[in-house]
């Protein structure tokens, strides 16, 4: 890989880091190599060996993409916000699930009132 890519890949490894609340001793002991390593991947001195992507997915639950390219810059999103995002991936998921919102389009508001109260009262909140 090239310095660029080591570069890319080590940002999203410290990144993922701090944003998971792990060490790089965890990361390490999970794909079976030493501190300095990990260390060296996320300064961008060198690049994880490709069976240790995998690892590193594992451990982060994360795509190879996700791991490999420089991260999506939140004001290219094609989202609203971060709501809407999650929304569309749980549609994209489950399309099963269209039906409630193209309930939404077509039913009367009482009764759409009535189904939300229902739903309250499964979840305790009444």
């Amino acid at each position: 890989m090239d310095e660029i890519n080591a570069g890319t890949i080590g940002g999203n490894i410290a990144r993922m880091l701090s944003e998971t609340g792990h060490t790089q001793k965890e990361l390490a002991d999970y794909c079976g190599v030493s501190i300095a390593s990990v260390s060296a991947w996320t300064l961008g001195q060198k690049s994880p060996r490709p069976e240790k992507l995998s690892k590193i997915c594992e451990f982060f639950g994360c795509t190879l993409q996700e791991l490999m390219l420089p991260p999506q810059d939140k004001a290219q999103s094609h989202y609203l916000n971060e709501y809407a995002e999650e929304l569309a991936q749980l549609l994209y998921e489950h399309p099963d699930y269209k039906v409630l919102f193209d309930a939404v389009r077509t039913v009367k508001k009482e009764d759409l009132e009535f189904v939300k109260d229902f739903i309250d009262r499964l979840r305790g909140r009444n």
